[in-house]
């Protein structure tokens, strides 16, 4: 990505259309909007004390001050943007294929350990979100290029089921309000169709959340003898009973919680009616049964579990999360105008979590996890309005225009925004400024209806 850019403004370089260039960045005003929210990253170093680390943040997220002036002075011609399209499916077509294949192929060999394994390329949750977005390009591209409609079915298809197989939660959501938005444009002129959708949509929500928050209980009569677990899950394992699974929590709690799932006696006799998968599951960390199946049921039953067992969010991803955003907005509240600065955020949240004395281990005591949070705290409440107002702004204009691609493109970045520090890693970071650019100025759109 890195060398992609360099080579950009190198094309611009040598092409010396400045006139040109200054003219469609003066009067784009998304552009300013973005500019201007990396410009308020440079002028925090002003309240900021750890310069170094503002000074890295300002380099992770150059791509938001680079690639909206080089697409914007220079767009991409309309003619190409389905080959750009084409080449993003594609890419996403064979990397999900590569990422399935490698993962069956370790669950074969016991050699998986969590599903995240299973995308090789970068981070699985920025992968979820572009799988998100590339369903909403396989279904405008069956519009655009109906001679093979079947295909962008097919492949929209295939999204659908790797994001559904892949359990990540913000992918999951990001899935749902983007096969929603479509259905809407789609169905926008039978309401009565739309009516019953959406009625679906809030019951099928409704179970889910009853579903989690409903206590789980257990019907048979446990026969508790430690001593005999203990033996006989060391005959039975090279893990010992008080070691640690391979991801890192205690076995015996996973033991224990395994057991209780099958509904077996904490005995012997429960560690011997065990198969062998049980055990390499156990191994690997795996706490409940129905947790290593696979899709929207396996992950539901972690999400039921953390919530039911709050006292100690190590291990459990939407527990860290709470844990951080709870952290981010105690800083807020004593940082409101201003914020701490983009130097100082990371050393703001460890000193808040060992004031907190909080459970959190030194590898889980991440930031905020939501774009909004960090930006609230990093910047204030003016920086966290800059921010709100630019993905208003946007909203505004591919609304007016109808340019269903810029607000799925939005409704997906927003998903990521409430769950992850997505503008923090340059894969995220590309994907904002690379899209919010493009669709910035109307023609780059893919179609004219």
């Amino acid at each position: 990505m890195s060398i992609t850019l360099f080579l950009c403004i190198g094309n611009l370089l040598l092409e010396m259309d400045f006139r040109a260039y200054w003219k469609r960045i003066k009067e784009n005003h998304l552009l300013h909007l973005i500019l201007g929210f990396y410009l308020l990253h440079l002028l925090s170093l002003f309240w900021s004390e750890n310069i170094a680390y503002g000074l890295n943040d300002l380099r992770v997220k150059a791509p938001l001050l680079v690639i909206p002036v080089i697409l914007i002075a220079k767009p991409i011609a309309k003619a190409n943007l389905k080959w750009l399209y084409l080449l993003l499916i594609v890419s996403l077509l064979i990397t999900s294929l590569i990422n399935f294949c490698s993962y069956q192929f370790s669950l074969a060999n016991h050699t998986a350990i969590d599903i995240r394994e299973l995308s090789l390329f970068g981070s699985h949750i920025r992968y979820g979100m572009l799988l998100s977005f590339g369903l909403g390009v396989c279904f405008f591209l069956s519009r655009e290029l109906k001679k093979y409609s079947l295909i962008w079915i097919f492949i929209g298809a295939w999204f659908i089921f790797y994001t559904y197989y892949s359990q990540i939660l913000s992918g999951l959501i990001a899935l749902l309000v983007v096969i929603t938005i479509l259905v809407i444009f789609h169905l926008k002129e039978r309401k009565w169709i739309l009516f019953s959708v959406f009625t679906l949509v809030i019951f099928g929500i409704s179970a889910i959340l009853f579903y989690i928050f409903t206590p789980k209980t257990t019907t048979h009569k446990q026969a508790n003898n430690i001593a005999e677990v203990r033996s006989a899950w060391n005959k039975r394992s090279p893990y010992a009973f008080d070691s640690l699974d391979l991801k890192k929590q205690a076995l015996k709690t996973t033991l224990t919680r395994y057991l209780d799932s099958k509904e077996l006696p904490h005995n012997d006799l429960g560690i011997s009616a065990l198969s062998q998968k049980d055990v390499h599951n156990i191994e690997n960390g795996y706490a409940d049964v129905h947790e290593t199946g696979f899709g929207f049921a396996a992950r539901m039953y972690g999400v039921r579990y953390q919530i039911q067992h709050s006292q100690n969010p190590n291990g459990h991803s939407l527990l860290q999360r709470l844990e951080s955003w709870h952290t981010a907005r105690q800083i807020i509240q004593k940082n409101w105008l201003l914020g701490v600065g983009a130097g100082d955020v990371a050393d703001e949240f460890e000193k808040k979590y060992n004031e907190n004395k909080s459970l959190l281990i030194k590898e889980n005591r991440i930031r905020a996890h939501n774009s909004y949070l960090t930006y609230c705290l990093s910047f204030g409440i003016l920086g966290l309005l800059l921010f709100v107002y630019l993905q208003f702004a946007f909203f505004f204009k591919q609304f007016k225009e109808m340019n269903y691609l810029g607000i799925l493109f939005l409704s997906v970045s927003i998903v990521s925004f409430l769950l992850e520090d997505t503008l923090e890693t340059q894969t995220g970071v590309t994907f904002f400024a690379f899209f919010y650019a493009l669709y910035a100025i109307k023609e780059t759109r893919l179609n004219d209806n």
